[in-house]
């Protein structure tokens, strides 16, 4: 990532709410993440084929759980953007997917470093992986096929590191099926 890069997207001008997802107003990313300042994401699961979902390996550049696993494609809004915006966005700039998404739930997550609202999407890819895939060189570092139960398995082993939002998503969207 070029520190263009990193200065644009740390100054990127994102979107606030309170603790019951309300809209209070927008603030730059780096004090987002500084402050631990609640905020709205899209999470959308790209499901592949009957059991396999496409799991993203993060950069190490990330502000968030850089060098992670993510069973999500997504991000955080922009401000005066509305969430299927961010989810498309989202989506194309990572993954370089169209594809219809469907809105399956909102929840709410909090750890020690980050504090979320996140809309839950998804959608289905049918083109090849990687090869159809234009992957976002500052976010993305690769791709690969797993079922949940080996995402899960492999969470609870520790044999790869996973977004603990993300992670905690498809767990509620197992219980959401």
């Amino acid at each position: 990532m070029s520190t263009v890069d990193d200065a644009m997207s740390s100054n990127e001008n994102v979107l606030l709410v309170d603790l019951d997802n309300n809209i209070i107003g927008s603030c730059a990313r780096k004090e987002m993440r500084a402050k631990n300042l609640p905020h709205r994401a899209s999470y959308i699961l790209v499901l592949y084929s009957d059991d396999k979902i496409i799991v993203q390996k993060r950069t190490k550049h990330k502000d968030y759980c850089p060098g992670y696993y993510e069973v999500t494609a997504g991000g955080v809004n922009s401000f005066g953007e509305s969430k299927e915006e961010c989810a498309e966005r989202e989506l194309f700039e990572e993954l370089g997917i169209r594809s219809p998404l469907t809105h399956c739930f909102s929840f709410f997550f909090r750890d020690n470093h980050t504090t979320v609202w996140g809309d839950f999407w998804t959608c289905r890819f049918q083109g090849r992986v990687p090869e159809d895939l234009t992957l976002q060189e500052s976010e993305v570092e690769s791709v690969e096929l797993m079922t949940v139960n080996q995402i899960l398995q492999e969470a609870d082993e520790k044999q790869k590191q996973f977004t603990p939002d993300s992670l905690y998503a498809l767990r509620k969207w197992i219980g959401y099926e």
